[in-house]
């Protein structure tokens, strides 16, 4: 009904564990109030039913009812949010109703039943209302284009405000690779992995096992750009890391393979190239560096 923060993904927002909560409860309450204030005004002002009518059936098709693959999202209130104008479109034809004496007989009274303004509040105030109402979204619509200008600010916004978000921070780690900031995107791929009992939603294994591959990636290139350095001990550290995420990452074995050559143990290495060939039997760095392995142990 009234979302805030506002942000494209509530994946880290935790379910109800009863019924009987309150931020279960309340609305609930309200939506049954909602709907019977409908009811009641089908007759006497058929505007303001319509504007029920249009908020839960626009809202029908992103319920969950058959699952979409996301529990909230600011955009699900995109249609909805019509009903707000069509409400005040059918409050203000009320009020002109009300200046007949059928409209008042009809209308007036089914409004003070439900505690709603009398049809014959006056229209010029009610108007400004109105208006003022819809400059204030309109700022805050306006503002709020700033956070969707790219998917970096997106992210970025939601992320400030969600820092456990599994989304964001997947999104904000594939930037950071793109960026070459490979430590930054290491800490925003292993949030997003995180699992966390409290949240909606938890990444699947498919996805896990996807971002665990990115990490891989990442690590190997770390620790290739180390080994070149001559920094053999960090370089270790990544090459471990990276086989940990992803034993199957062929080009991780073939470092590790060269890092157990500068420690002189040779059927360590032999080991490891042999392991990258079967995984990528043309590899050809594991092929020439496992036959001068071979050689040296001969």
């Amino acid at each position: 009904m009234a979302p805030y923060p506002l942000t494209p993904d509530y994946s880290d927002v935790p379910l109800p564990q009863s019924a009987v909560e309150p931020w279960v409860l309340l609305p609930f309450i309200g939506i049954v109030a909602l709907l019977a204030a409908a009811w009641r005004l089908r007759q006497a002002a058929p505007g303001v039913a319509y504007a029920v009518l249009w908020l839960f059936v626009t809202l029908l098709p992103v319920s969950n009812i058959i699952s979409i693959g996301a529990f909230l999202g600011e955009r699900f209130l995109y249609l909805p949010s019509a009903s707000l104008a069509f409400l005040a479109a059918g409050l203000f034809s009320l009020a002109s109703a009300g200046r007949g004496k059928r409209a008042e007989s009809r209308g007036q009274g089914a409004a003070l039943r439900l505690g709603l303004p009398s049809p014959l509040f006056p229209l010029p105030s009610s108007l400004l209302g109105c208006v003022l109402v819809a400059a204030g979204f309109a700022a805050l619509t306006f503002n709020r284009n700033f956070d969707w200008r790219s998917a970096g600010t997106l992210w970025a916004k939601v992320q400030a405000r969600q820092p456990g978000n599994p989304r964001a921070n997947f999104h904000l780690g594939v930037r950071a690779e793109e960026a070459k900031d490979f430590q930054q995107a290491l800490v925003f791929y292993e949030k997003a992995i995180e699992f966390n009992p409290n949240h909606n939603w938890n990444p699947d294994r498919k996805t896990i096992a996807m971002v665990k591959e990115r990490i891989s990636d990442i690590c190997y290139n770390l620790s290739l750009k180390l080994y070149n350095q001559g920094q053999l001990a960090q370089a270790t550290d990544y090459c471990r890391r990276s086989l940990q995420n992803n034993d199957k990452n062929a080009r991780a074995h073939v470092i590790m393979g060269n890092l157990y050559v500068q420690n002189n143990d040779f059927k360590k290495a032999v080991d490891c190239y042999e392991t990258a060939l079967k995984l990528d039997p043309d590899l050809f760095e594991a092929k020439e560096n496992l036959k001068r392995v071979k050689a040296a142990l001969q």
